[in-house]
């Protein structure tokens, strides 16, 4: 995922949504980066679970998740 064209600051919810968008991040396949950080994040928080998320429209996604068994 290349994040050099993402904008630093998104000011409304369409700019927030057409960001997200632009990314092409939804519904692409598990990506072992974001896995390993999601685990690392629930062993350094001594936590059960931690998920990297993303908010469309209609849904919350999951890229990535640990100990959190539906992708939305």
């Amino acid at each position: 995922m290349d994040l050099s064209n993402a904008p630093s600051c998104v000011s409304t919810e369409a700019d927030r949504l057409a960001a997200l968008t632009g990314l092409d991040i939804l519904d692409t396949p598990a990506e072992r980066e974001f896995d390993e950080l999601t685990r690392l994040a629930a062993v350094a928080l001594g936590v059960a679970s931690a998920a990297v998320s993303l908010i469309d429209e209609s849904r919350q996604w999951f890229k990535a998740r640990h100990g959190i068994p539906f992708p939305e």
